[in-house]
């Protein structure tokens, strides 16, 4: 899986490798030794480099925060992945629906023609092994699916299109 995270002003290339279940990791082609030691909900024990490191991660749309060693960082999603090239009118959401990172589809709560309200789960992608439900901005009537559950996608990849309601 490969993520660009922007953070501070830098832009990170992180790519994470499966083998054998073990994740290799490498930030801006760097190999980093990372291992995962104990986790709980959106807390990790890690032994990072040889040292062992606490992190709390909490996801909030397209931004993560996680806070390492008493320093806290907000990540987001490089610009090149964030958008498909489509011109938004200012203050309307986006009636593209993209995937916030990488992972793995578990459900998906709605079907084509179906009128949601704001907020309405729409999708349940699972990644890092957390599972991340993806709302619907406002309120609309889903106009095309484009996953199902099994899929693995990408960070910015079509998940949904939805109709806005006027």
């Amino acid at each position: 899986m490969k993520l660009r995270l922007q953070c501070r002003g830098e832009t990170f290339a992180v790519e994470v490798v499966e083998r054998g279940g073990e994740r290799a990791f490498s930030v801006n082609g760097r190999p980093c030794a990372v291992q995962l030691v104990a986790a709980e909900e959106g807390a990790f024990l890690l032994l990072v480099e040889g040292r062992l490191t606490r992190a709390h991660v909490a996801l909030d749309g397209q931004r993560i925060f996680a806070a390492l060693s008493g320093e806290t960082y907000e990540f987001t999603l490089a610009e090149e992945k964030q958008t498909r090239g489509s011109a938004e009118e200012p203050g309307k959401p986006s009636p593209e629906i993209l995937s916030p990172m990488p992972g793995k589809i578990l459900e998906v709560r709605v079907c084509e023609g179906a009128a949601v309200q704001s907020l309405a789960p729409l999708v349940v992608l699972e990644a890092m092994k957390m599972e991340n439900v993806i709302e619907a901005p406002a309120a609309a009537v889903i106009k095309k699916i484009h996953v199902r559950p099994g899929d693995v996608v990408d960070v910015g990849q079509l998940l949904v299109e939805l109709e806005p309601l006027a």
